[in-house]
């Protein structure tokens, strides 16, 4: 790696740890400088402004999210893949409990104030959710599928936001171990509904 791309990635993973644990709002240039250990003046060589530099961090973001689900989609059991997707956050739980969900913490932030930073944040979260309801769909619950992901997403947030809010990691344990019992629910729903059409 040459010294200008080590550089710039090391602005961008400083950029995306202080984001996270201050907001984009209360992250400055100075203080990006200061995490990546590069003098601020250099900073202005490889973004212009702190939007460029907070594009830069969506794009990591969403191109870790994009692994992550590209991983799972090599699970050939799409409920499986639901559980393990459940599952992760658990691994998640201290950073939660102390700074929010990475996604939806920057997404209610940004959307005070829209434009292309909000779109980027609010893509990832879609994302996420398509994926969800791709899922459904796969698992034959087609007409349900989008219902389906938006209640699975919502719950999931809602858990972050109140694991987050009571500083309790023990909520999202409990409360990831009820929804992947809501996704099994809806599959014996399906499959007890299929049995009785066939008979």
């Amino acid at each position: 790696m040459s010294k200008k791309s080590d550089k710039r990635s090391r602005l961008i993973d400083a950029a995306k740890k202080l984001i996270y644990q201050q907001g984009f709002n209360m992250t400055t240039l100075a203080d990006i400088a200061i995490e990546a250990s590069v003098p601020l003046g250099n900073v202005y060589y490889y973004f212009k402004t702190k939007t460029d530099i907070g594009i830069a961090v969506l794009n990591l973001v969403a191109a870790e999210q994009q692994i992550f689900l590209e991983h799972l989609n090599k699970e050939p059991s799409p409920k499986v893949r639901l559980h393990y997707f459940l599952e992760h956050t658990k691994q998640d739980k201290k950073l939660i409990v102390l700074q929010g969900c990475r996604i939806g913490t920057l997404c209610q932030e940004l959307a005070k104030e829209g434009g292309a930073l909000h779109k980027l944040a609010a893509k990832v979260m879609m994302d996420s959710l398509l994926w969800v309801e791709a899922q459904f769909h796969t698992l034959g619950l087609i007409e349900e599928a989008s219902d389906l992901s938006l209640d699975l997403m919502y719950r999931l947030q809602g858990i972050f936001l109140l694991a987050y809010a009571f500083k309790d990691s023990n909520l999202i344990t409990q409360q990831i171990t009820l929804l992947q019992n809501f996704v099994n629910e809806r599959i014996v729903e399906k499959e007890n509904a299929l049995e009785k059409s066939s008979a």
